[in-house]
């Protein structure tokens, strides 16, 4: 995985380094909106809280959904100086 102010590629080779995925997404700028639903007995109601995008730190994550699996070991994130 590499990342920048800009972009991230995440890369996935096998044993014999054949490529098995390689993506590149280009970071939003400004902010992101996140939204989601309150309900609240009767009453149903979207919230959208948005997010300033700050390029000066980050986070990684994994996710999964429905039927997708993964096993993640040996992660080593470091600050690129």
């Amino acid at each position: 995985m590499q990342c920048d102010k800009k972009s991230i590629r995440i890369k996935i080779l096998d044993m014999e380094e054949k490529k098995l995925f390689d993506r590149v997404w280009t970071i939003p700028s400004g902010k992101i909106s996140f939204s989601y639903d309150i309900n609240n007995l009767n009453n149903s109601q979207i919230v959208s809280i948005p997010f300033p995008i700050n390029l000066e730190y980050g986070t990684i994550g994994f996710r999964n959904h429905g039927s997708e699996n993964a096993l993640v070991e040996n992660v080593l994130i470091e600050k690129i100086k």
